[in-house]
């Protein structure tokens, strides 16, 4: 499939680059602005790391494994793959750290619904029916 942004010029598309990765770090700067740093290296040297490897693969685990129902739910629309559904489902969870009202929802939404190139409203359902999954 040709990317949503085809037609824009590659200077275009750098501006938009940057302006992402800007902004990416302005929210990280919002984020960590009022932590100290040795209290944070005084919590992370009592930490016991031995469990750390395996809680981060069953998270990836979870998140992929969403991805992959989600890719499912929506061969009807397209091709997605799980990766890629699971890009937008991390993308929406960082946004939902960030902004109010779970915009990270319509993140994810917007991303799948560009590269599968279809109308944003149709995505949707999928993740109503998704939403009602997660509440079996």
């Amino acid at each position: 499939m040709i990317p949503a942004d085809h037609t824009t010029s590659p200077q275009k598309r750098r501006w938009r680059t940057l302006f992402g990765y800007l902004f990416a770090l302005a929210c990280l700067v919002w984020v960590f602005h009022d932590l100290h740093p040795r209290a944070i290296l005084h919590s992370i040297s009592g930490m016991s790391w031995r469990w750390i490897p395996l809680a981060v693969f069953f998270d990836i685990l979870s998140y992929y494994s969403q991805g992959l129902r989600w890719s499912y739910l929506l061969h009807p629309l397209g091709r997605i793959s799980a990766l890629e559904s699971t890009r937008a489902i991390y993308a929406g969870l960082f946004t939902n750290e960030i902004l109010p009202l779970r915009a990270g929802e319509l993140v994810r939404l917007w991303l799948v619904a560009r590269r599968l190139e279809v109308r944003f409203v149709t995505v949707i359902p999928s993740v109503v029916v998704e939403r009602f999954f997660d509440g079996i």
